[in-house]
């Protein structure tokens, strides 16, 4: 559901728009839950370049990327024992 709505608003929108960040951006959170971290990755680097390019580095949806960015970093890293 969640690549249906962001394949639906990048074709409506365009990638530039908010809506259509803000779906990246929960597509990787679901990527990241599933724990396929590469694609969560890939999806939150797309989602942050575009909130920084188009937003600006003030704009909320720029600051929960790169919060989002780092967690994911973080479950990407071997645990400690």
């Amino acid at each position: 559901l969640y690549k249906e709505a962001l394949e639906a608003r990048r074709e409506l929108f365009g990638n530039k728009h908010p809506d259509t960040l803000q779906s990246i951006l929960n597509f990787a959170i679901l990527r990241w839950k599933q724990r396929k971290l590469e694609e969560a990755q890939r999806l939150c680097k797309e989602g942050k370049d575009g909130c920084i390019t188009y937003l600006g580095q003030d704009h909320p949806y720029t600051k929960f990327a790169l919060n989002l960015e780092r967690r994911i970093e973080e479950a990407s890293q071997p645990k400690e024992e």
